[in-house]
């Protein structure tokens, strides 16, 4: 079996929309229990995903508190999954490598009860930003920790690349550095830039427009919003991701929408 690690805001968002997709397609969230919680304890629909009491085979982290506990409000989490600290990580890729100590070591430990929790342990799947001081400077720390601890596993990271318009110039540098780190631990790095993601969001709405009324002009300029791109990128992974052998109607429902 394979565990998830989500890092940082964008890591995490990511994953809230991923979890969104696997629930609705395997154990969708008991909507009339108390706080949305999971489905009880004898579930065993989608075992490769979910642990038998309905939350993800997975380790929610950051250096802020708010994203993170959303994934524990919705279920996807319980609280010996979430790891969180108080303050920022400021963009700054040094930061999250070198003074992540605490967070780093709470994290292997919660990550060494989920791989024990598991039938066959496989490897690792990193969820992270390459631009954020969390995601590049964690994650890359985090790979480090999981390539000497468990030297046999696989560890796969699916990095999201800034785009030349991105906030703030210090993107650039964390990726080169959280890259360089990637390569010698990870063995496989998925990359996905958020203009492109944009750029083919915009694509389809554009055909979309074109057909619902061809006879006036379309604007292809869109303002898309930040979860619309997440459930995209959360689709394209998860015929990745998501078992061979899906639920009847899954490619009907969700995979249309890309």
């Amino acid at each position: 079996m394979t565990t998830h690690l989500h890092i940082g805001q964008c890591g995490n968002q990511l994953g809230l929309s991923f979890w969104e997709l696997a629930n609705c397609t395997y154990q969708p969230l008991v909507t009339n229990s108390p706080a949305n919680g999971p489905l009880p304890t004898d579930n065993e629909s989608c075992p490769q995903l979910f642990h038998a009491r309905g939350n993800a085979r997975a380790i929610w982290l950051d250096s802020e508190p708010k994203v993170v506990k959303e994934a524990l409000d919705r279920g996807y989490a319980s609280s010996e999954q979430v790891n969180f600290e108080q303050s920022g990580r400021g963009n700054n890729f040094s930061m999250g490598f070198l003074k992540s100590s605490s967070l780093c070591e709470r994290t292997m430990e919660q990550m060494r009860k989920e791989i024990e929790a598991a039938d066959a342990y496989r490897g690792t799947v990193l969820w992270h930003s390459t631009g954020g001081g969390t995601g590049s400077g964690v994650g890359s720390k985090l790979s480090e920790m999981l390539r000497d601890t468990y030297p046999r596993s696989h560890i796969l990271t699916v990095g999201v690349v800034a785009g030349k318009n991105s906030e703030s110039p210090l993107y650039n540098y964390n990726s080169a550095f959280s890259l360089s780190c990637l390569h010698e631990n990870a063995d496989g790095i998925l990359l996905m830039e958020n203009e492109t993601l944009i750029r083919n969001i915009e694509t389809h709405q554009s055909k979309a427009m074109k057909i619902i009324n061809s006879s006036r002009s379309v604007n292809n300029s869109y303002d898309v919003p930040m979860k619309t791109i997440n459930q995209y990128a959360a689709r394209q992974l998860s015929g990745m991701f998501f078992p061979t052998k899906a639920k009847k109607g899954f490619y009907d429902a969700h995979l249309s929408r890309a």
